[in-house]
């Protein structure tokens, strides 16, 4: 299960749990539920984690097929080139082609760059949320928790 269905079961036992009479709205909550809840999530964290890291990875690997894609089309470019190598004309038409395939490469190789870049740190960005979301709902629970014992 992961973190956010952990939390609204949480949540959930919170919500249900039964009101105390001339209590001031405290209520009585099944506190081994409560704690089988905080440690499953606790449990569930290192998997967010995984998959943060796992994100990571995805990215290195979208850059490393794109540099691979720029090299194979520059490679291409300069075959093409030495294959048109017979007359002066054709020669500076084929250095001119190979040019613009070159820098038709790099553009689209950072393009891809930019394309990868960002989808990695949107996809980052959201697990910090969600993990300082799960974070602060988790203090806060804890923190109900301990007032209740206080009390």
């Amino acid at each position: 299960m992961n973190v956010e269905a952990l939390l609204n079961e949480l949540e959930e036992l919170l919500d249900q749990a039964r009101g105390l009479p001339l209590s001031g709205g405290r209520r009585m909550v099944d506190t081994q539920r409560a704690q089988d809840l905080i440690d499953d999530i606790r449990q569930a964290l290192p998997v967010e984690v995984q998959k943060a890291r796992e994100i990571v990875r995805d990215r290195a690997q979208i850059l490393a097929d794109a540099r691979k894609e720029a090299q194979d089309i520059m490679r291409h470019g300069q075959e093409r080139a030495k294959l048109l190598v017979s007359r002066d004309e054709i020669v500076r038409e084929a250095k001119l082609q190979a040019n613009e395939m070159l820098g038709d490469a790099q553009q689209q190789a950072r393009q891809i760059k930019r394309a990868a870049n960002e989808f990695a740190c949107s996809l980052l960005d959201n697990t910090e949320q969600v993990l300082a979301q799960a974070h602060g709902e988790v203090k806060t629970t804890r923190q109900a928790l301990k007032n209740q014992m206080l009390r």
